[in-house]
């Protein structure tokens, strides 16, 4: 990986969308292998990755050039990962607690039924593309090659589709009972 000038910096701070892709195409592969190297699951390092970039492109203004920008992309991309981490060790307690096929309380059954409905109906909103990208993913398991192969569309753009569809689902979902299963379907399912 080689450093950036600072002028391209500069101009992402000033918002230049193209001197963001010279940024993201620089560190992306960097910020891949720090996610794996914490969360050691492929899937999950690039969601990483899409949520570093955009926790960037959002604080562009808080890059500080005098510093070295591998260490700044760095305490964001760990952030990211043990907040995943904390997430993931929450939702495994509770699948570990609860498993779906055995639930016994006919309330749980109902719940869990209300939920999936309401995953259904929610997902259903998306635009079409981030449906398709995002239920090939979540519901059968694709790669996002395996999508973007079916999609016709690259990795890249799959990603992205994806990161918006869990965006939207996640505001959807955050401030309702189903916050539990919600995690399980993002970070388990997949």
């Amino acid at each position: 990986m080689h450093s950036l000038s600072k002028d391209i910096i500069h101009a992402v701070k000033q918002g230049d969308r193209k001197a963001f892709e010279i940024f993201y195409n620089t560190y992306s592969s960097f910020v891949y292998q720090v996610a794996y190297k914490i969360l050691r699951d492929p899937y999950l390092a690039e969601e990483v990755v899409q949520e570093t970039f955009v926790n960037l492109w959002v604080n562009k203004e808080y890059i500080d050039q005098s510093k070295e920008i591998t260490s700044f992309i760095f305490v964001i991309a760990k952030r990211i990962c043990l907040n995943n981490l904390r997430k993931l060790k929450y939702a495994n307690t509770y699948l570990t607690q609860v498993s779906v096929q055995h639930i016994n309380d006919v309330q749980e059954k109902i719940e869990y039924s209300e939920f999936e409905k309401s995953m259904i109906s929610k997902v259903a909103l998306l635009p079409k593309q981030q449906r398709i990208a995002f239920e090939l993913s979540r519901f059968e398991g694709f790669t996002h090659q395996q999508i973007a192969d079916k999609m016709g569309v690259s990795p890249h753009t799959v990603k992205n589709h994806i990161a918006q569809a869990l965006a939207y689902l996640r505001k959807s979902f955050r401030t309702t009972k189903y916050e539990i299963p919600l995690l399980i379907i993002f970070f388990l399912f997949n």
